[in-house]
């Protein structure tokens, strides 16, 4: 090692060239790693869609549903999935692990689903696999206009794809909410009863006149020319003087407008999407993977500039989401925490070790930041404000060794030392201490890299991101500090004033005490830590905190299933009550669909008529009326469950890490679907007695009517009918059903036949056709129109029948305990089922035993660091005891800065183990260092924590000044991680210069000095 320092004195012109030209490329490297506000933790999902027509729900989850899950639960990387059967139609939700290989899985997934097609029923259309429904839109753009139809507005849409679908980095755009238009054939039933016709005749005969068939070619000299004969519908007329019949005998013809309305409408069902309560198209964008969005974002603005003046004032171009603004936001915001943090810890230096030393140590944090961003931009890791915060963390820290080899440097030279000499002997003494405190705060973080799931992903860049940064300090530290202060360096005439002040002589009395009441200091110690831990119950405990975003969204269902009429009443009665707050900015709706994934965590919704979602931004500044984005949740909340009728929404925060949804989740699962709701009912009866809770519900299917056509056989012989006479006339009537194509100005509309009827009694005059005979007959003649309630939607988790009951929980409230009291409620019921919980209670079991186990792995990887150092069973504990005073520390914080025991928390009290032990490292370093000198016990303590006292300080306060600018930034996720840091490493600080000596005298024993100092 000396060697190697020697060399980097010797030849430090081009040690520092190279280290310039290493920063230099950590510049480069910094502009060109890719950005993005969030590491992506979406679990790969997929969604297969199988129509049934006509199928009751029944029939479609046993028919369907059933048989498709039973051939897709062994794919490779399954982790579940969630199923809807509803009638006519059958959608399941299929998850992978997020570690699984998706490109294999989704091929085994197409595969499996070509093997059951032949096991499906006839009728059934081809199951369809979208395996894009996680992928996030990178920019949402509404237009929007009173004076513009859907039609218009799907123009422009399309026009604005065009021109920014050439934007380089954009990997496509769509436009939704393109309200299709068809023709549609409206048969009068009362005049098509006259005559020899049915509604599937009027279908075949459209279909066989709107159609082109080649006719052939002539030969002449020259060559072929092809003849064409025109059969396609050139106007709406044409279609309406479609002859459908006539007679022979009195010249007679029938054309369709005799019986018939032909007419231009949109088509019924289609998803459609509002902008602040105005009818809209979206246009969606999705970048590349790995591209500079930031970057791609300016040159998507500068063309939306551009293309908005070619349009008039009154379109409304929104911008719904924009990520590579908040992409911005967020990395800008957290780099400014880092330069705060940077200029921080320079200031803190510079008071603790003058401005001479401060020079050589403050040249590490850039170095040391610089080389990580090279670093990054090799291993693939992207800015996010995760690994930003992995910096912040880091900051604090990587001046350490810095701070330890300039004390050391210093020292020599204070004594007289020649400088060459007390650089590389001050240098290469603390190389070993150095390197085995580096090695024990990187063996804390490196299991962090184990953790399993979404949480370990979604973390994942903090650990690397500490670990590259320390390295690179200790590096720097090693050849590049020497150098500097070799260059800087002077003899100090005056002693260090922090050696006189106040705080070390109080901290040299408190020694003094605690050496002569060790038993009871020691005891006293252990009852603060007993009593810290029962804190835990006060501060409660949460999984993730809610993101840091203006944004909230609100799931929406109407009671009337099949009517996306009455959905979008519905929606329009919720924008009422939004637009009467002044924080709520802008709001986004769709109807019949979700809202298209504009947030990284969001879950994917199914799409259906009675189901809608309303994005708004939000601005609690508007008004004095709220200080926190709950309290306005809970308002709104509240506000619209009072004033809506047939139907609930329900309004939510954006989640960071792995979404939970609803915090309080109890599955219920069974065989019979009517046992399995009343134990549902009775469960959530107790659940809504519970203090706390709020939109307490379950997804058990609504009871909806419907009319059934009982047919008596007898009579349908008698009558010459066949039942597919009757169910694919009375389809037709009431669904309709696709004729043929018109054709007009490049645009393709699909022509619809369909009645007249929407009363019972229309339907029961209707008359049916014979496909055989030709006779027709009356429905009511044959048949019983009658009403029955039935379930509309059957829903499967994991291929199990099962009902779910919910709820949120209100600003100030636990649900982990809300889950606890619910659970021994319900242990004194008589369930008929079983039932699984599986909210945040579940997930903070999941992911903290984790933890816990990667906890004790870390303390086992620092113990073994030390003993390779000391050659020593006992000083090692001994180090090891900083970690319960921490943790006094931890909890104390907590509970003053009242934030929860979170996820995010207890990486944080794991990462802490690896930074306390550091100075207890260099302090029984020392002390070993006194006693090989002849020094009794006491005495070597004393002077190990005198000498040893500068540089404790200077290192806690950087690391705790550091850490300010993340607790500052307002981020939910880093406040209490922050919190827990810094009082962690606070109170271990002040604990350790007075309980690890204290212990180290009661455990060891003075012994000649040829013995081992410590077995």
């Amino acid at each position: 090692m000396k060697t190697i320092i020697g060399g980097a004195i010797r030849g430090r012109k081009v040690t520092l060239f190279f280290a310039f030209i290493l920063a230099i490329m950590g510049l480069v490297s910094y502009h060109i790693i890719p950005k993005q506000e969030n590491p992506d933790v979406s679990a790969p999902g997929a969604m297969i869609t199988t129509v049934y027509p006509g199928a009751l729900p029944e029939e479609v989850a046993e028919l369907v549903s059933k048989k498709i899950e039973d051939n897709i639960m062994d794919i490779e990387g399954f982790d579940h999935m969630e199923t809807i059967s509803k009638k006519g139609v059958s959608n399941i939700l299929v998850f992978l692990d997020i570690d699984a290989n998706v490109d294999k899985a989704w091929i085994e997934l197409k595969d499996k689903i070509d093997e059951i097609k032949q096991e499906l029923p006839e009728g059934v259309f081809e199951p369809l696999i979208n395996t894009n429904i996680v992928e996030t839109a990178g920019i949402i753009i509404s237009l929007s206009g009173d004076k513009y139809s859907y039609e218009q507005l799907e123009a422009y849409g399309n026009y604005f794809k065009k021109e920014l679908r050439r934007i380089e980095g954009i990997s496509k755009f769509e436009v939704l909410g393109e309200v299709e238009k068809e023709v549609k054939v409206e048969v009068n039933i009362d005049k098509l009863n006259q005559y020899a016709l049915s509604l599937e005749d009027i279908v075949n005969i459209l279909r066989r006149q709107n159609i082109e068939i080649p006719s052939g070619s002539i030969q002449f000299e020259d060559g072929k020319i092809d003849v064409i004969t025109q059969g396609n519908f050139q106007s709406l007329q044409e279609i309406e003087n479609t002859i459908i019949g006539g007679s022979i005998e009195n010249s007679s013809i029938i054309r369709l407008k005799d019986i018939a309305n032909v007419y231009m409408d949109l088509e019924d069902g289609s998803e459609k999407f509002r902008q602040n309560g105005k009818n809209a198209v979206l246009i969606t964008g999705y970048f590349k993977e790995d591209e500079n969005i930031v970057s791609i974002g300016k040159e998507v603005r500068e063309r939306l500039e551009k293309i908005k003046k070619q349009f008039s004032d009154d379109l409304s171009i929104y911008e719904v989401s924009f990520q590579p603004e908040d992409v911005d936001k967020s990395v800008t915001g957290f780099i400014m925490n880092l330069l705060q943090g940077i200029a921080f810890v320079i200031i803190v230096v510079l008071m603790v070790v003058g401005f001479r030393n401060a020079i050589v140590v403050s040249t590490a944090i850039p170095l040391s930041m610089l080389l990580t961003f090279n670093m990054m931009n090799l291993l693939g890791i992207k800015i996010h404000f995760m690994s930003t915060a992995g910096l912040i963390i880091a900051l604090g820290m990587l001046v350490d060794n810095a701070i330890v080899v300039s004390d050391a440097i210093q020292v020599n030279l204070d004594e007289g030392m020649d400088k060459f000499k007390a650089v590389i002997q001050g240098t290469s003494r603390s190389s070993i201490p150095m390197l085995t405190s580096t090695l024990t705060t990187v063996a804390a973080f490196m299991p962090l890299l184990l953790l399993p799931g979404a949480p370990g992903k979604f973390v994942g860049d903090i650990p690397k991101i500490v670990i590259l940064t320390l390295a690179n300090s200790y590096l720097i530290a090693m050849l590049v500090t020497p150098v500097i202060a070799y260059l800087v360096f002077k003899p100090r005439i005056q002693k260090d004033t922090i050696k006189k002040g106040f705080v070390k002589r109080f901290f040299e009395k408190l020694l003094d005490v605690s050496l002569k009441n060790k038993k009871k200091v020691i005891l006293l110690v252990f009852i603060l830590f007993i009593l810290t831990t029962r804190l835990i119950s006060v501060i409660g405990l949460r999984f993730m905190p809610f993101a840091d975003k203006n944004i909230l969204y609100l799931d929406i269902t109407s009671e009337i299933a099949g009517d996306m009429d009455v959905t979008e009443e519905l929606i329009m009665e919720i924008e009422d009550i939004l637009k009467e707050n002044p924080e709520v900015i802008s709001y986004t709706s769709s109807v019949g669909a979700g809202i298209p994934k504009f947030y990284i965590s969001m879950l994917p919704s199914m799409p259906s008529k009675d189901f809608g979602q309303i994005m708004l931004r939000f601005d609690l500044e508007k008004s004095e009326r709220f200080k926190e984005k709950e309290e306005l949740t809970t308002y709104l909340q509240e506000e619209i469950n009072s004033r809506i009728r047939g139907g609930r929404a329900i309004v939510k925060m954006l989640e960071y890490g792995k979404p939970i949804g609803y915090p309080v989740r109890i599955r219920v699962i069974g065989e019979d679907y009517n046992s399995i709701y009343k134990d549902v009912q009775l469960i959530q009866g107790e659940l809504e007695k519970i203090s706390g809770t709020i939109n307490v519900d379950n997804d058990a299917s609504k009871r909806t009517f419907i009319y059934s056509i009982e047919v008596d056989d007898d009579l349908l012989r008698k009558y010459e009918l066949s039942k597919y006479d009757v169910q694919r006339q009375v389809n037709i009537a009431l669904k309709g059903a696709g004729a043929s194509t018109y054709r007009k100005a490049g645009n393709e509309y699909d022509i619809v036949v369909q009645s007249d009827i929407d009363t019972l009694s229309q339907l029961n005059n209707l008359k049916i056709k014979s496909s055989i005979f030709g006779n027709k007959v009356l429905l009511k003649q044959f048949a019983d129109v009658k009403l029955e309630a039935q379930i509309d939607t059957l829903r499967n988790y994991d291929g199990d029948l099962n009902i779910m009951i919910t709820s949120d929980v209100k600003h100030g409230y636990s649900g982990v305990e809300i889950q606890n009291i619910l659970e021994e409620r319900i242990s004194k019921i008589n369930l008929s089922n079983e039932f699984v919980f599986d909210g945040e209670r579940e997930e903070i079991d999941r992911n903290f035993g984790s933890i816990r186990i990667l906890f004790v792995f870390i303390i086992l990887l620092i113990y073994s660091i030390l003993l390779i150092q000391f050659n020593s069973f006992i000083n090692p504990l001994i180090i090891l005891l900083t970690i319960p005073l921490s943790i006094i520390g931890v909890f104390n914080g907590l509970f003053i800065g009242k934030k929860p025991l979170s996820f995010m928390v207890m990486l944080g009290i794991v990462s802490l183990a690896g930074i306390v032990v550091n100075n207890a490292i260099l302090l029984i370093e020392y002390i070993n260092d006194a006693r090989s000198q002849g020094l009794s016990i006491e005495l070597a303590c004393k002077d190990a924590v005198s000498k040893r006292f500068r540089p404790i300080v200077s290192t806690t306060m950087t690391t705790i000044i550091g850490l300010i600018p993340l607790y500052l930034s307002g981020n939910p996720l880093f406040e209490g991680m922050s919190i827990a840091l810094m009082s962690g490493l606070l109170v271990s600080t002040v604990l350790t210069m007075i309980i690890i000596p204290t212990i180290y005298t009661l455990v060891t024993r003075d012994k000649s000095m040829d013995e081992e100092v410590i077995k």
